[in-house]
């Protein structure tokens, strides 16, 4: 009787086809361990499966997580370049609303200066509130997106898209209205002199060609907006300094028989006052962009 042996001696390995077979334990032929191989080549091909499941449940998971943690809208994967820098987000509160306001805070308060400058300084005080409001909210929640982005996180996905249907289609369009208005109405008052007014048909006009040029602008290219957002700034800016230089050099020539009964005409009408603090509201506005 031959005996075979488990050594991997160089006789064993000369008989791996079955020609020879030493002393030990019978070394099995190829053809019979074709079994074994067979099985573990698909051990090996359902592990590596199962590593694959694995690692595609956690990716899974972990995109499922940097949804609910990245800020709402966005994607790492498609994300617009940024092209708006600290600059122009300051000159982007350069609002409209001190131009359009005090004429009209003015005649809601009776022609009362006093009384308009009070509605003046406690509109500036709730807005300085409002605004060390927002900052905390920016500190706690430190993602852009502004108000929407604070009414999604507290409140979830269907409040803050009303609150983003009402922005797009009702206040930001009657805002821009009333400034493009504004703005026709400054650019023909020189060409109607004596007080008279210019005709609505003209301001209308004037105010959807600023509109569309405007839109088409921002539409083409972010850097041309905001370069035509740095000149209105400036223009701003240059036409506030003026009204100021100009306010207190008449002050100090002795224009000042405004002042002599400063709460004369005042109106107690609670109408006409909410009326005046939206109005000083609306020219304060710009502290809700602290994070947009």
């Amino acid at each position: 009787m031959r005996r075979d042996c488990a050594c991997s001696c160089a006789v064993c390995l000369e008989s791996w086809m079955g020609r020879e077979i030493c002393q030990g334990v019978h070394i099995p032929k190829f053809w019979e361990q074709q079994p074994i191989i067979r099985r573990r080549k698909f051990s090996r091909q359902r592990q590596e499966t199962d590593e694959k499941a694995h690692d595609g449940r956690k990716v899974g998971e972990e995109q499922r997580r940097q949804r609910m943690t990245d800020e709402p809208g966005r994607s790492k994967e498609k994300e617009i370049k940024r092209s708006f820098t600290k600059r122009d987000r300051r000159k982007r509160k350069a609002s409209t609303g001190i131009f359009e306001s005090p004429r009209a805070v003015l005649q809601d308060s009776g022609g009362s200066v006093g009384m308009s400058l009070i509605v003046w300084v406690l509109s500036g005080v709730m807005c300085i509130v409002g605004a060390f409001c927002y900052v905390e909210l920016g500190t706690m929640i430190p993602k852009s997106g502004g108000t929407y982005t604070y009414l999604y996180e507290a409140y979830g996905s269907f409040p803050a898209f009303i609150y983003l249907f009402y922005m797009v289609t009702i206040s930001i369009p009657g805002g821009r209205a009333v400034s493009a208005l504004t703005f026709a109405n400054y650019v023909l008052q020189p060409f109607f002199p004596d007080g008279q007014p210019p005709p609505d048909s003209a301001l209308r006009l004037i105010g959807i060609e600023l509109t569309v040029t405007l839109t088409y602008v921002n539409c083409k290219k972010v850097r041309w907006a905001t370069r035509v957002q740095d000149l209105l700034a400036l223009t701003k800016v240059f036409a506030l300094i003026v009204i100021i230089v100009v306010g207190v050099c008449h002050l100090f020539r002795g224009t000042t028989q405004n002042f002599e009964d400063p709460m004369e005409g005042t109106t107690t009408h609670p109408a006409l006052l909410a009326t005046t603090f939206y109005h000083t509201i609306y020219a304060y506005d710009g502290c809700s962009f602290l994070s947009v």
